[in-house]
């Protein structure tokens, strides 16, 4: 079975607008595979991907993915990494993202729309 979401996802906060979810990285991951054999990382995409599922889970699933206004990735998520992914609703058609250790590793914007 590929796995492509971690096992232990703790929620710390949850509202209508916004969750805070402390996850650890498993290196058994479907990302990680072949995705460095040398120094494994959480790619980009990944995350996008990861950002959109919990959004839906937690905050709202009647909007989809629209494109990325602004991401910066900064430092990388890596095998065994406890992080904190922070999501944030602004508005019908943007979110925001953070996904933070000791520092930032990565943060976004992400435009939204209906689905259907």
């Amino acid at each position: 079975m590929i796995k492509k979401f971690a096992d232990t996802v703790v929620c710390q906060e949850h509202s209508s607008t916004h969750v805070t979810l402390q996850i650890t990285i498993e290196p058994d991951l479907f990302w990680f595979q072949g995705h460095f054999d040398t120094f494994p990382l959480l790619a980009g995409v990944a995350q996008i991907d990861w950002v959109m599922h919990y959004f839906a889970q937690f905050i709202r699933d009647d909007l989809q993915f629209n494109g990325i206004q602004q991401v910066k990735f900064q430092q990388p998520i890596i095998p065994n990494d406890v992080i904190t992914l922070t999501i944030d609703l602004a508005s019908d058609a943007l979110l925001t993202f953070e996904f933070k250790a000791d520092a930032t590793k990565s943060k976004g914007k992400i435009r939204l729309k209906p689905k259907g």
